[in-house]
């Protein structure tokens, strides 16, 4: 930094060196009193400022890496930090998208064009003052010769901050649509479905509209990039038609003012696109400082409470409402309770509201309405039914997210009472195989894949289990066995359950029956499948469905 600073102070100071060595060496000249030290100064200053300007472009790129790094890595780590209700809000989402592809390179770029801009301004006010006693009015004319490229640069970066929340969209919506095209396992399921045609086109029609915003701020930029040069060329035009009329007919005045105005326009050629970076990224910035406060200060996070009357690891709710923007009501005044030791199961048809539920339990989502006891998210292991299936090593992928060393008798512990020890020493290096086809390893069927994601729950001994839809890809054999063994592994947790079968949940403590966003039942397996209600019907369909698939 010290150093880019010094050399763009260098360069300010170059044309008005020129200026000066330029006029007493042709004046020395024409009084045959010049030395060979006048002509190696002048050739100094005059050819100097092109060496100087490449150490300056050097300097400057190291330090633009430098800064981009810190900043990309400030980014990464933000996006590690953000809590899990930002990572499904698509406003948040195109922040993000923003920020990734423009916040590090315009923080990274705002320092250096400070530093440009810093520049030009005293190289033009320098210069002004060394032809000044030549000509008012040519120095008047280069001092003034940078506002049209300044003015172009900010009309474009006006422009361009208008664009960027489109843009921004249209290129998150691409990079998705690419992605699933390049990944294995999504690509193949494309394939199969003959749609990778479907979505090639969508993809291009989405970097289409984002070409089609950047083309927009080019045009501008070109358009106002050619009224700034020529207005510029017309001003130092008029100063060199000023010096020749009141220069006295002394060449060395006119040769030394006109030189060192070149040098001067070629000093400050950057400034005006300098001046245009700052102003574009200035909002950009903001907008990634806006999103770094609004993570670290954790706002989504929070969930509104009352006074907390349950031991920390219970977590209930009470008249919980919820709707998602303006759609219709998904939860209705629905009350839970789920506590320390036990299995608290929520079943329900498709729509009844099960998964919305349990994430306003683990404070992924904010109600509308009702009061909400819960824990903080360190202390909640969540598995989703659409859980990502990192392609690790087994002991990568089931120890993921576990800060303490785990030994390879705490992981077969984990698995066998996840029914999944079996299959994984049966794999070609056991615990150390390598998922995932694309990376020559092996392939794993849904339920053996959601046996590894419970085998991690298992692991981590987290206070509250959220368990949505766990076992959904398993045989209904199995879950029951997976569900026995869930029941003695989680004797010191909060376990929230969310299962559609509902004959299975005999370990339960207690199942709240969940339709139309309310809770119309609850009460032990024994209890429910006995009353004549929703729980019993739901029962007795599933047992008859069942055994008419054997």
């Amino acid at each position: 930094m010290v150093a880019l600073i010094l050399t763009r102070l260098l360069e300010a100071v170059m044309p008005a060196v020129q200026v000066i060595s330029l006029s007493h060496l042709v004046s020395a000249a024409l009084s045959g009193t010049a030395s060979p030290v006048d002509y190696i100064l002048t050739a100094c200053a005059c050819a100097g400022l092109i060496p100087l300007q490449s150490v300056t472009e050097t300097l400057q790129l190291r330090l633009q890496l430098s800064l981009k790094t810190c900043y990309e890595n400030e980014l990464t780590d933000l996006l590690a930090e953000m809590p899990v209700s930002d990572r499904i809000d698509p406003r948040i989402a195109d922040s993000v998208q923003t920020a990734q592809e423009a916040a590090p390179s315009n923080l990274a770029w705002q320092a250096t064009s400070t530093i440009t801009v810093v520049q030009a301004l005293a190289t033009s006010v320098i210069l002004c003052l060394s032809i000044y006693p030549m000509d008012a009015t040519a120095s008047f004319c280069a001092l003034v010769s940078l506002l049209p490229a300044v003015l172009a640069h900010a009309w474009s970066a006006r422009l361009e901050n208008l664009y960027w929340p489109a843009m921004a969209a249209a290129s998150r919506r691409a990079d998705y649509l690419v992605t699933q095209l390049r990944f294995g396992r999504s690509g193949v399921e494309l394939a199969s479905l003959n749609a990778t045609s479907a979505f090639a086109d969508w993809a291009k029609e989405a970097n289409r509209i984002a070409c089609s915003h950047w083309l927009a701020v080019t045009r501008a930029k070109l358009n106002g990039g050619v009224i700034a040069g020529t207005t510029s060329v017309g001003l130092l035009a008029m100063a060199m038609m000023s010096l020749g009329r009141h220069g006295g007919g002394n060449p060395e005045v006119i040769a030394s003012a006109i030189t060192g105005m070149m040098s001067g326009l070629l000093a400050t050629r950057s400034a005006g696109s300098a001046i245009g970076e700052f102003l574009s990224s200035a909002p950009l910035v903001r907008k990634y400082e806006d999103l770094k406060a609004h993570v670290r200060s954790g706002v989504c996070e929070r969930v509104e409470t009352g006074p907390v009357t349950q031991t920390p690891r219970d977590i209930s709710c009470s008249d919980v409402s919820f709707r998602y923007g303006n759609g219709p009501v998904v939860l209705d005044s629905a009350s839970l309770t789920a506590e320390k030791g036990k299995i608290t199961a929520i079943v329900g048809a498709n729509g009844a509201g099960k998964t919305t539920l349990v994430r306003i339990l683990g404070g992924t989502l904010k109600p509308t309405a009702g009061t909400v006891h819960t824990v903080g998210r360190e202390s909640i292991s969540e598995l989703s039914q659409d859980f990502h299936r990192y392609e690790l090593t087994v002991r990568q992928f089931v120890t993921l997210g576990i800060q303490r060393a785990v030994n390879d008798a705490e992981l077969f512990a984990a698995l066998a009472c996840m029914e999944a020890r079996d299959f994984v020493s049966a794999l070609p290096l056991g615990l150390d195989t390598q998922l995932g086809e694309q990376w020559g390893g092996v392939d794993l069927s849904g339920g053996q894949w959601q046996r590894l994601a419970l085998a991690r729950t298992v692991l981590s001994q987290s206070p509250v289990w959220i368990l949505d839809e766990p076992t959904s890809a398993v045989d209904a054999e199995t879950e029951t066995k997976i569900f026995g063994g869930l029941s003695k592994t989680s004797a010191s947790a909060t376990v929230l359950l969310v299962s559609h079968r509902a004959w299975t949940l005999r370990a339960a403590d207690e199942i709240c029956v969940l339709d139309g966003g309310r809770v119309v039942e609850r009460g032990s397996y024994g209890e429910l499948v006995h009353r004549d209600g929703m729980f019993r019907r739901m029962f007795l369909e599933q047992r008859i469905e069942e055994s008419s698939t054997k």
